[in-house]
């Protein structure tokens, strides 16, 4: 849940929580801490994070739950895995006869996210907000009740209309396969070169008598942009990932990036950036996919500047 800075202060003011000298004090911490002002009211214990997750929800009219565990219907959470649960901080904890399901995140701006699910999902979407906290418990409900990574799996259609599985390999496929004396190994050309390595690596292990030989089919740009992606990550606040929502490349892009940054957001362009990304960030990064055009770029990176001002933020 991102909320910005002065939407934070409104919230605060209304219900009367600070005073005029004590909303001063808050700014100036956030600023020194380079944190945004929710995170420092919480900590100041000034509200409870989840006090301020049901004001937020009143104020953009989103149904706010709670999410205690009694709440998850454990056969609604397995309708998604655990992967990407996790990647989008997103779990199903109800699905209702009808046929609607009631997600709960702790950042309902996040549209792609929501996009994604509608299309995976079907049948009606309940969007509710819940304390990032409470999203954590949830997600770690799968730790005792869900092998999640080795049964069903999520994907999504490429540009081209063929699927593009989003899981990684698991120990039950590489059960399937038949000894032989001889594997030749090849990749996708935009998968991350670690997790190719990593797979072949595994092969090895589960075939020790056999020859292996790994052609590198992984395309140079696509290795330098996770490279340089992951050098990015690690020193901004907030991420802005540029490309298209079938783009596998863009995909993992967005999850490398999300391994080493917690604010990473998927666009496609201008039109899709929200003041509530950036909260009171200082530092927001830009990087975009490799079929991503100039011209889609540029306009992102001019909306950042127009709308974040001159604080040094690219």
């Amino acid at each position: 849940m991102h909320i910005p800075d002065s939407l934070v202060e409104k919230l605060l003011k209304k219900v009367g929580k600070t005073s005029d000298e004590q909303m001063a004090t808050l700014r100036e911490q956030a600023i020194a801490e380079h944190a945004p002002l929710q995170e420092v009211a919480i900590h100041s214990k000034l509200i409870s994070e989840q006090d301020l997750t049901k004001l937020y929800a009143k104020e953009i009219d989103v149904p706010f739950t709670e999410l205690k565990p009694d709440d998850v219907d454990h056969n609604a959470l397995t309708l998604v895995t655990e992967r990407i649960a996790r990647q989008y901080r997103a779990v199903v904890f109800k699905a209702e006869k009808d046929g609607t399901k009631k997600l709960a995140m702790d950042d309902p701006d996040d549209i792609q996210a929501i996009n994604f699910f509608q299309r995976q999902l079907g049948g009606q979407l309940k969007i509710h907000i819940a304390p990032a906290s409470s999203i954590q418990a949830a997600l770690d409900q799968y730790r005792g009740s869900v092998n999640s990574e080795l049964s069903k799996v999520l994907t999504m259609p490429d540009a081209q209309g063929d699927e593009e599985d989003v899981k990684d390999v698991s120990e039950e496929d590489l059960a399937g396969i038949p000894e032989r004396a001889r594997y030749g190994i090849a990749a996708q050309t935009t998968q991350p070169i670690e997790r190719v390595r990593a797979l072949v690596d595994r092969i090895g292990r589960r075939f020790p008598n056999s020859q292996i030989r790994f052609m590198d089919t992984v395309c140079q740009p696509t290795k330098q942009r996770q490279t340089a992606a992951v050098e990015l990550a690690r020193e901004c606040d907030v991420v802005v990932v540029i490309g298209g929502a079938h783009s596998n490349n863009t995909r993992e892009l967005v999850n490398t990036c999300r391994a080493h940054c917690p604010r990473v957001f998927h666009v496609q362009g201008a039109s899709d950036l929200n003041l509530r990304f950036f909260g009171c960030a200082r530092k927001v990064g830009i990087t975009a996919g490799t079929s991503t055009p100039d011209s889609v770029i540029d306009e992102v990176e001019a909306w950042l500047r127009e709308n974040l001002g001159h604080t040094n933020k690219l």
